[in-house]
């Protein structure tokens, strides 16, 4: 998958997530305005209704009260190349022994070997006066760590002036010379249009690498509006080596009606090493913005070959315990999501499971393979394939995803529809129309897309109130569990028994705000409770061999509240025995089975989206993007993590959370995350938090988990799927049971293990440093002979790396910056 390809299919990406954040902050906003809900009472702990909850939870959930200490001191880089006269800054984090972090740069000591080449303030400012090399090291209580900063002059190495360099290839998309701006240095300077990801991509076929490069210089010009939110990031081939976040320059955007003087310093990419063959200009966003126009763009090359030592960091120690903490890997947490509009250059793994859902499969008429996109995109009904489409319901869209799916051996999550309403026709419609309803915040030509519908609008008024008076059955007709029913018998007929997992919708207590042309009252317990019974029971009766899924919550509001209530306690809860919402509807489960033998409800199903800012779908692969994913992980299980970035500001501990409240409430459900995502990059960052999430999943003992978004071929997200399923090339793949495995720095390293039955073990190992790190491992196992290594990184793709010898004492591995490395012991 091309560069420009990977930010093309981000367009659905960012429509999921306008739609997400667009409806979070109605339903933060307005949900609970009923029941005294506010955006303040989201922002706080949970309210006195759910004490007695948290004090049912304490067992195996607590914070740990044991004192902390003190494992080491990281610095935020450990090599940096300045010129003189330039600034830095280096932050120092201290990391203790219950994994949580301190920003405790103003208290550590810092010094520098020699303060006439570089100064440094107690606060890590660096200043740069003169060539030279020193090292600066910084102290805290028990721990110190020291970087190397090497200060050279530098000199001009021209890429474009009125046109490109003879080393340079063109691999832009929509930019183009263009016509003179007032007062350019130059007769005809770059351009492009600022919409939908495009950008400018300067290209040579030899690497470039910080021994010799020190950063680049450009100037832009925002034209007669400026504004433009532009990110500018290294290339090596289709692979993102660094990022540079210009909003952190300009957070209002470019400068308009001038030229400026842009001067990016590899130092600010907090790395000490890169290589690089080119760079992207682009635009962040897919609004349209102004035309952006470049020029006198230059590499800046150092006078002197940059050498910085390698630094000395602690060991990681890896201790493997097989006899504890058993648990089976479940296949089923290798899942994906189905694309209803398929990317180009996307994986072509044979994933575990698919999933068929999503706010646009609440509204899927499978009789007529059209649905209605909802909130999503301007509550369009659109059909799947054009034309008449005799043959329907044959051949329609679910079908040919079933089909496929059959064909490569992928068990298929089929979301079902509850809300009651689907497409009335194959026509295209739309539920509120600007010439019906008056005028609206918007309308589907706001994107400036060739053949879009201005009648077609959002739905909202100028205020952000929802239209409300519309008439439902513009778009769609009423439909019940005949309707499901009857397509489950449908795809027995084609597919025979293939099909046994279904969904109970998507996200209920979101639908006031997905599908509220349909849906314009709040959902309650009572609205869930009641389709559940109905619905999974006659899906039951329908396929006897059925394993239902549900509720299929949207996140953590919706874990404790219905959508009457907000995200605080209320008169839903109080009339419902005071329970959390999933609490409850598992213990109706529970009871429902008591009384008649039947389970309703076999998995617990919800979504998961870190609330760490920014985290999930970005494409940001900056430094402090990256280490912000790899916190985020923590969300997952860890009692003692709360980011601050974060609306939740409590421990989310989700994956412990999820299985107290099934064992409390209905022991032997199985737990599934049918939505999630740590990132939509292209880099490392995205692709080893996405690898360590699995392993976290596997750990934690999910059953099934199904990743949103698309999965780039010869990318590190895809990587980090087959470092699971084909880690050698050859069909070769990860199975057997999850054992305790603990790292001595989680921050640093994280380890996970798992053994298979013939007595082989796969050992994981994901450096998150900036710099390479040696993990020395021990176990209650026999580690000597010759392990075979397998790894990914910012670089390489998934392939072998060679083989280690280890010992009855131990095995000792040298991991790589930013790494993923599978070991498997025989």
């Amino acid at each position: 998958m091309t560069f420009l390809e990977d930010l093309l299919v981000k367009r659905r990406t960012h429509i999921k997530l306008c739609s997400f954040l667009a409806i979070f902050t109605a339903a933060v906003a307005i949900i609970g305005s009923g029941a005294g809900g506010s955006e303040a009472a989201v922002a706080s702990n949970h309210p006195a209704e759910l004490a007695v909850y948290a004090d049912r939870t304490n067992d195996g959930l607590e914070n740990d009260t044991a004192a902390p200490t003190l494992l080491e001191g990281v610095l935020s880089q450990y090599g940096m190349v300045l010129a003189p006269g330039d600034t830095s800054r280096l932050f120092y984090e201290a990391r203790y022994s219950d994994g949580t972090a301190q920003d405790v740069t103003a208290e550590a000591q810092w010094t520098s070997s020699n303060p006439a080449i570089v100064s440094i303030d107690s606060n890590g400012a660096l200043v740069a006066h003169h060539s030279g090399h020193v090292q600066i090291t910084a102290r805290y209580e028990s721990s110190s760590s020291s970087m190397d900063v090497q200060v050279t002059e530098y000199k001009k190495e021209s890429v474009f002036a009125e046109a490109r360099s003879a080393s340079y290839s063109d691999w832009s998309w929509s930019g183009d010379n263009a016509a003179p701006v007032s007062a350019s240095p130059r007769e005809k300077p770059l351009s492009f249009m600022a919409k939908g990801f495009e950008a400018i991509w300067f290209h040579r076929d030899t690497l470039m690498d910080l021994t010799h490069y020190y950063g680049v210089t450009f100037k832009l010009h925002g034209g007669t509006a400026g504004g433009q939110k532009l990110r500018v990031t290294m290339m090596q081939g289709r692979n993102i080596t660094g990022e540079f976040n210009l909003d952190e320059v300009w957070p209002n955007g470019l400068p308009a009606d001038k030229w400026t003087d842009v001067r990016l310093i590899f130092a600010g990419l907090g790395v000490s090493s890169m290589a690089f063959d080119g760079m992207v200009v682009s635009v962040r966003g897919e609004h349209r913005q102004e035309p952006v126009y470049m020029d006198d763009v230059n590499w800046l090359k150092t006078t002197d070959t940059v050498k910085l030592p390698e630094p000395e960091l602690p060991v990681v120690h890896v201790s493997i315990d097989t006899s504890a903490d058993r648990r089976a890997l479940s296949d089923g947490i290798f899942g994906v999501n189905f694309e209803d509009i398929p990317s180009k250059g996307a994986s072509t793994i044979n994933f575990p499971i698919k999933r068929w859902g999503g706010n646009v499969m609440t509204r899927y008429n499978w009789q007529l393979d059209t649905a209605n996109r909802g909130a999503d995109w301007y509550f369009l009904s659109i059909p799947s394939s054009p034309g008449t489409m005799s043959q329907l319901p044959n051949g329609s869209l679910s079908d040919q995803f079933v089909a496929a799916s059959k064909n490569s051996g992928t068990d298929v999550l089929l979301q079902v529809p509850t809300i009651g309403w689907t497409p009335k026709s194959r026509d295209i419609a739309w539920s509120f129309s600007v010439g019906k309803y008056g005028a609206q915040a918007g309308n589907e030509c706001d994107h400036g897309e060739v053949g879009c519908r201005s009648d077609a609008g959002t739905g909202k008024l100028a205020n952000g109130s929802y239209v409300t008076d519309n008439d439902p059955t513009d778009t769609s007709k009423r439909v019940g569990t005949e309707f499901v029913t009857s397509w489950i018998r449908h795809l027995k007929q084609d597919f025979g028994s293939f099909v046994h997992k279904y969904a109970l919708d998507n996200e209920p207590m979101l639908w006031p705000h997905s599908h509220w042309d349909v849906h314009p009252q709040m959902t309650t317990y009572d609205e869930v409770w009641s389709y559940t019974t109905e619905y999974a029971k006659a899906i039951k009766e329908t396929d006897p061999g059925a394993e239902i899924f549900g509720p299929v919550s949207w996140g953590w509001c919706e874990y404790f509240y219905s959508a009457k209530d907000g995200c605080s306690a209320g008169p839903d809860m109080e009339a419902h025995e005071g329970k959390p919402y999933l609490e409850w509807y598992l213990s109706k489960v529970n009871a429902y089975k008591r009384q008649t033998g039947i389970t309703l409800v076999d998995v617990l199903d919800i979504h998961y989206y870190p609330a760490e800012n920014n985290v999930p779908f970005s494409s940001d692969e900056s430094a402090a993007m990256t280490k912000r994913r790899f916190h985020s992980l923590k969300s997952l299980y860890d009692p003692n993590f709360a980011d601050a970035s974060s609306w939740i500001q409590e421990p989310v501990k989700l994956l412990p959370r999820m299985h107290d409240i099934i064992e409390r409430s209905a022991p032997g459900t199985k737990l599934s995350i049918s939505e999630y995502n740590f990132g939509d990059g292209t880099g490392i960052g995205s692709g080893l938090a996405q690898a360590e999430a699995l392993a976290i999943f596997a750990r934690e003992g999910v059953d099934y988990a199904m990743r949103w978004g698309t999965v780039p071929a010869a990318s590190p997200l895809e990587d980090a799927f087959k470092l699971f399923l084909n880690y050698d090339g050859a069909g070769s793949r990860i199975q057997g049971n999850v054992v305790s495995t603990t790292s001595s720095n989680v921050d640093a390293v994280g380890a996970y293990t798992i053994m298979s039955k013939d007595g082989r073990a796969f050992v994981l190992l994901f450096n998150k440093d900036t710099e390479a790190r040696t993990a020395s491992l021990s176990a209650d196992l026999n580690l000597s002979g010759t392990a075979r290594i397998y790894r990914f990184d910012a670089i390489h793709r998934l392939a072998a790396a060679g083989t280690q010898e280890g010992s009855p004492a131990g095995l000792e591995l040298r991991l790589p910056a930013k790494s993923a490395t599978l070991i498997v012991l025989p």
